[in-house]
């Protein structure tokens, strides 16, 4: 969410210089008057940002986290500029390859004695157009025709402006699209380079969906008027974005990551927990569920803590026990070079009264689950806590 809110302000600044400009032809208010409007609306939108966030800044001071809270902020830039190496890696695969291959020979003898520590690039395998199975070429296709429908969107919002045939109001649809194309894409990087999976595109989709429909709207009042070079233009976009989504509904309706009706399937048990979670799960669902919400319940008092391995806030939600760790999300990606070191002296300083682990390959390969890339501190919680509940990837450790 706050990588949203860092791409959102990005494009209200760049809406707040470049919208006094392509209005001019509206005779309303002068030049100076429309950008003297802009800059006093940019001023009262930082005040408004800041008074929303001073009484979550002050919680923060007085429960001891607010540097975490800020660094919240801080961190932005430094993750979206990590990123451009799955940009050149996207753009000229070949070079990146030759790149990382020349950078993994250059290294071996000084990581003779040192384990290797992942690359720290996406963490998701994009799916392929060449796979093997249909449904994933079609989640190809998914993740990939945005991009060929943001292109064309552009390209007809131009057109749209520059054309002397259309009316003042037609010739709005320009900054129309082009800010809905821009709030669209603020969530393009979450799907297409961190995770590309049917839970985050699904995510983006969302706006995406409006912005698709509203340039058909406007395609469709201007076609007669558009240039012959430029109707096999709008007729490619209308193909493609039908297309598009229909692709998307038919593939999104049969996922359970989209959070639809899929969902539901064979969840027929209902499970009750503490804050008034009341879910259906499958049969297999609510042993494990029901497991480990009586062992932390039986095993710990109302206060006491609760860790999740590497990522399950829904754990301490549904039996109401606070967790220490102020970042409830780590895997081999995000986790430091000496997390073990930490997350051992952090068990041994709060002494929690459960560890739950969630085994699971979280970035989609083996070395991401918790028992491989934290070994060592999986190790220590096996020989200093007690297995109460173990079921395939799930491991439920209790206090002696």
């Amino acid at each position: 969410m706050l990588i949203l809110v860092f791409f959102f302000t990005a494009l209200f600044l760049g809406l707040t210089f470049l919208a006094p400009g392509i209005t001019t032809f509206q005779a309303t208010y002068s030049l100076s008057k429309r950008y003297s409007l802009a800059l006093t609306g940019l001023i009262l939108a930082g005040i408004a940002a800041l008074a929303l966030h001073l009484p979550f800044y002050y919680d923060a001071m007085h429960r001891g986290f607010s540097d975490s809270f800020l660094e919240q902020y801080q961190q932005l830039p430094r993750i979206i500029i990590s990123k451009k190496c799955d940009l050149q890696k996207f753009l000229n695969p070949k070079k990146e390859e030759q790149k990382t291959a020349i950078i993994v020979s250059s290294t071996i003898p000084l990581l003779a004695t040192t384990p290797p520590l992942p690359q720290k690039q996406t963490t998701l395998a994009r799916y392929s157009l060449k796979a093997h199975k249909m449904r994933e070429r079609l989640m190809a296709l998914n993740l990939y025709l945005p991009i060929l429908l943001s292109f064309l969107i552009s390209i007809m919002g131009m057109t749209f402006f520059f054309l002397k045939r259309v009316t003042s109001k037609e010739r709005l649809f320009f900054p129309i699209l082009l800010t809905c194309l821009g709030c669209s894409l603020t969530l393009f990087p979450q799907y297409f380079f961190w995770r590309p999976d049917m839970v985050h595109f699904s995510e983006f989709m969302v706006p995406m969906m409006v912005t698709i429909l509203i340039a058909i709207s406007f395609a469709t009042e201007t076609y007669k008027k558009a240039p012959f070079y430029v109707r096999p233009l709008i007729v490619l976009f209308f193909f493609l974005a039908t297309f598009s989504l229909l692709l998307y509904l038919d593939d999104g309706c049969q996922s359970q990551s989209t959070g639809g009706i899929a969902i539901s399937h064979h969840r027929t048990v209902e499970f009750k927990g503490a804050n008034g979670v009341a879910v259906k799960l499958t049969p297999s669902e609510f042993q494990d569920t029901s497991a480990i919400y009586q062992s932390i319940i039986m095993h710990s008092k109302p206060g006491e803590y609760v860790i999740c391995y590497p990522y399950n806030p829904e754990i301490n939600f549904m039996t109401d026990r606070p967790s220490y760790r102020q970042n409830l999300y780590i895997d081999n990606l995000t986790a430091p070079r000496d997390f073990d070191a930490l997350t051992i002296a952090e068990i041994e300083k709060y002494h929690p009264a459960a560890i739950v682990i969630t085994d699971w390959s979280i970035n989609g390969t083996e070395d991401s689950r918790f028992t491989h890339w934290a070994a060592g501190t999986y190790d220590y919680i096996k020989s200093h806590y007690l297995a109460d509940y173990e079921r395939g990837n799930i491991h439920v450790f209790v206090r002696p």
